[in-house]
């Protein structure tokens, strides 16, 4: 950072991170995650009784309390992506009367069209930085439901676009509040991809980038 002429970040947190503790701001520029806008399937044309994951099967996705949040449900949860907890995971489910189908590595491109077919995407990361995965399967209109970490709370409005998990809040209670609900179903997920639209579309982020290049070597 100190010896840098630009920095970039990708999140909020990062740049108030360093801006707190670094002398030298200046040089910093905040440039997010992108996605691209292609067309998505209403949400309630998607499996309802399922709950997509994305994310290495490792500590900091924290796959232990998403399952636990599921004890005894009828729902099933699919979870993309490796990892050492794959074992630890599987035991945890069958103890927990748990559905989990653990899907293995997807290409982009299968994973794209994954998400439109899930009403809902659960993360419950202990730490982020700007997740990708939120960010797509938010982008398809899936309505997600995220740790309560300053990562996550940039991303969405509580109750607004996407829900904040924190204590006491039941997922699964929550999940079919919203089923019997189809009018803030559908407004949920329309106002979760209107607002990666605006902060985080490809060719907009591509013209933030040339800018900070093109002011560098002006300067």
């Amino acid at each position: 950072l100190i010896f840098s002429n630009v920095y970039t970040v990708t999140s909020k947190t990062e740049s108030d991170f360093l801006k707190k503790y670094f002398v030298k701001t200046n040089n910093i520029e905040l440039i997010p995650n992108f996605i691209e806008k292609k067309p998505y399937p209403d949400i309630l044309s998607r499996e309802s009784n399922k709950v997509l994951c994305v994310g290495r099967l490792e500590e900091q996705k924290n796959y232990p309390q998403i399952i636990k949040s599921f004890v005894n449900s009828n729902f099933i949860i699919d979870i993309v992506g490796t990892g050492s907890e794959r074992k630890a995971l599987k035991k945890l489910s069958k103890e927990f009367n748990v559905n989990v189908n653990f899907l293995g590595q997807l290409e982009n491109t299968d994973l794209e069209t994954l998400y439109k077919k899930y009403s809902f995407f659960i993360s419950l990361s202990k730490f982020e930085g700007n997740p990708k995965s939120v960010l797509e399967a938010m982008s398809k209109g899936c309505i997600v439901f995220l740790s309560n970490i300053k990562n996550h709370e940039e991303l969405i409005e509580n109750k607004k676009n996407g829900f904040i998990v924190c204590n006491n809040f039941d997922v699964v209670e929550k999940i079919y509040s919203l089923l019997n609900n189809k009018n803030e179903m559908r407004k949920i997920s329309s106002d979760a991809s209107s607002s990666v639209f605006k902060k985080n579309l490809l060719k907009d982020l591509v013209s933030k980038e040339n800018l900070v290049i093109e002011n560098l070597l002006a300067n």
